[in-house]
């Protein structure tokens, strides 16, 4: 169903129930103006099925996000599997087959597969993680790059890490900032110098860190906020050295300490809605933090091989009990409430 059969069929309901409160009708169509549709996508395509999903014309992924017609498709990284080579060729034809999936409207943030990644033993060729990075800055978010969100028309990007943008829809104002996997890309580096990758997670950091400041300083204007980015920071394997990262210990860490904390705190300071769309596991939910930050949620995205789909998900700024409403996009199953992690996690 698209956005607008969505928003047709809530006014229908309302008026089936009887509802002869000229109030409650205009309210609600107030809610149906106010509403943002979009889709998350991420974790693939691993497979060659989920290729095919995901090509035009004729893809099952291709068809299913006409039919919702979005605001905007977001994919949270890893536009291919670990174990396939980052090659030019490859990259590029991820990146037209992103355009196709929803053309001018697709925001793109970069995963570990994508970058990091690509220096593995197991590859054939390899490239040095911070190259791959700079193929990316150079074909995805600049040049050729610039038609994947050309109809996003306020969309505007960070000066020095221009794979992080913001934009807003009707008041919900979005943000990617690049967050990969392996510990933010601090971990398993097997090939060129890692002090630079180090000092580069550094800069990173503190840019991702910015980059969320200028997003919530808009809060006078916003009805809600998304974020998103590839790695899950929640997974319990950080834990496993529950220290931010520092100039002295760089990988004995939790790479994603600051970023977790720092969301925590902008959430905190805001009465509007906030939710992050994240991949990387398989432990897929729509959970609400419920401690400290009752308006804070987060959406562990479908894919990684598990569930070959996206996620359709409905803002309602007039809904406060459930702000963001989230279901798969080809089986339309809401998602689970918490976030089960296998032992592997």
């Amino acid at each position: 169903m698209n956005k607008g059969a969505v928003l047709l069929a809530s006014l229908t309901s309302l008026l089936m129930f009887g509802c002869s409160e000229k109030g409650q009708l205009q309210v609600t169509a107030k809610s149906a103006n106010e509403q943002v549709a979009f889709i998350a996508v991420g974790d693939m395509p691993y497979l060659p099925q989920e290729n095919e999903m995901l090509t035009a014309p004729n893809g099952k992924i291709v068809k299913a996000v006409k039919a919702f017609s979005p605001e905007v498709v977001i994919h949270f990284g890893d536009i291919k599997s670990g174990g396939t080579a980052c090659t030019n060729e490859l990259l590029i034809e991820r990146r037209e087959q992103l355009y196709s999936l929803w053309p001018n409207r697709a925001v793109f943030t970069p995963g570990d597969n994508d970058w990091t990644d690509c220096d593995r033993e197991s590859m054939s060729p390899r490239f040095f993680e911070l190259e791959r990075l700079d193929f990316l800055r150079q074909h995805f978010f600049s040049h050729g790059g610039n038609k994947l969100t050309s109809k996003l028309s306020n969309l505007t990007r960070q000066p020095e890490y221009i794979e992080n943008a913001q934009w807003q829809i009707n008041g919900l104002h979005f943000a990617t900032i690049n967050v990969p996997g392996t510990n933010f890309g601090r971990d398993n580096i097997v090939m060129g110098d890692k002090q630079k990758v180090w000092d580069e997670a550094k800069r990173r950091e503190a840019n991702d860190i910015a980059w969320l400041d200028d997003l919530f300083a808009k809060d006078a204007d916003s009805k809600g906020y998304v974020i998103a980015f590839q790695a899950d920071i929640y997974q319990p394997s950080t834990k496993q050295y529950p220290v931010a990262c520092s100039d002295d210990n760089p990988v004995k860490c939790d790479g994603y300490y600051k970023i977790r904390q720092h969301l925590v705190h902008k959430a905190a300071q805001t009465d509007k809605p906030v939710l992050v769309i994240h991949g990387d596991t398989n432990a897929y939910c729509l959970h609400q933090m419920q401690d400290a930050t009752p308006n804070f949620w987060r959406l562990n995205g479908l894919g990684d091989f598990r569930i070959s789909d996206a996620a359709q998900v409905v803002f309602d700024p007039n809904n406060q009990q459930q702000p963001f409403t989230v279901k798969s996009l080809l089986g339309q199953q809401e998602l689970p409430v918490e976030c089960e992690y296998d032992s592997k996690s």
